[in-house]
């Protein structure tokens, strides 16, 4: 199947697939397979005892807004988004906000003389 066939599911979509995978039945829908998802990744940095960060496997779709069982196969990737929030610094902390909004140009008078 050609990668650009791929269409995202949707949470209420179900999955029915031959193979149980990491699920513990066959047929669910993508929120109970994201769910279990997330409690198989270890943020300890281990990782799950299968390589399925990039998986696809034959599948049936059943969609609200499409008629019937679809068969196809599903594609599983995961992304994972490391994000960082640094700690202010105290030197920051005691520098006065000179931002438009929240300081008059009297206040920068202040500051600069």
């Amino acid at each position: 199947m050609n990668n650009d066939r791929f269409e995202p599911l949707q949470p209420s979509d179900v999955i029915s697939s031959t193979e149980e995978w990491f699920m513990p039945h066959t047929t669910y829908t993508l929120e109970e397979f994201c769910q279990e998802g997330r409690e198989r990744i270890n943020f300890d940095g281990d990782y799950p005892e299968e390589d399925w960060v990039i998986q696809e496997m034959d599948c049936r779709v059943l969609q609200a807004d499409k008629p019937g069982w679809r068969s196809g196969k599903m594609r599983v990737r995961v992304q994972v988004v490391v994000d960082f929030a640094p700690d202010q610094d105290k030197e920051d902390s005691e520098k006065p906000d000179l931002t438009v909004s929240s300081t008059s140009l009297d206040t920068i008078r202040k500051i600069v003389n």
